[in-house]
């Protein structure tokens, strides 16, 4: 179940990354990341 949230995290990390969004400092890809991982 974790394993599943955290791949979707990854999902939207690299989607912010790859399409290039600006988002705030609370919300970037590195962060987003970061959550998947823990």
């Amino acid at each position: 179940m974790l394993g599943i949230v955290a791949a979707v995290l990854f999902f939207f990390a690299f989607l912010i990354n790859a399409a290039d969004i600006s988002t705030n400092d609370a919300f970037s890809s590195t962060n987003v990341m970061l959550l998947g991982l823990t």
